[in-house]
């Protein structure tokens, strides 16, 4: 999966555009895991080079989010964006 900045996409967490198709993606691999229904999709930026950024991505429990962690919801979807990430991940757009 990629995270790319543009404008527009199917479903927004709260300013990351995802699309239907990386939801989809994401739901499938967390099908995978154990209580998977108790897990968000956690995205970070780790990084920076220059002006790209690097990404994580990885399932937590969403009783383990931090008090500062943007929280929301895309159907089926708990995403997680720490408050540092958020400016920078704000109209990026997460998509396969």
């Amino acid at each position: 999966m990629t995270i790319d900045q543009i404008e527009t996409s199917e479903d927004t967490a709260k300013g990351l555009l995802v699309t239907d198709a990386a939801v989809e993606k994401v739901l499938e691999a967390r099908s995978e895991e154990e209580e998977s229904e108790k897990l968000a999709l956690r995205v970070q930026i780790i990084g920076v080079n220059g002006p790209e950024f690097s990404y994580d991505l990885s399932f937590e429990s969403i009783d383990e989010a931090l008090d500062n962690d943007v929280i929301s919801t895309i159907g089926d979807l708990t995403v997680l964006v720490p408050e540092e990430s958020y400016e920078n991940l704000n109209g990026a757009t997460l998509d396969l």
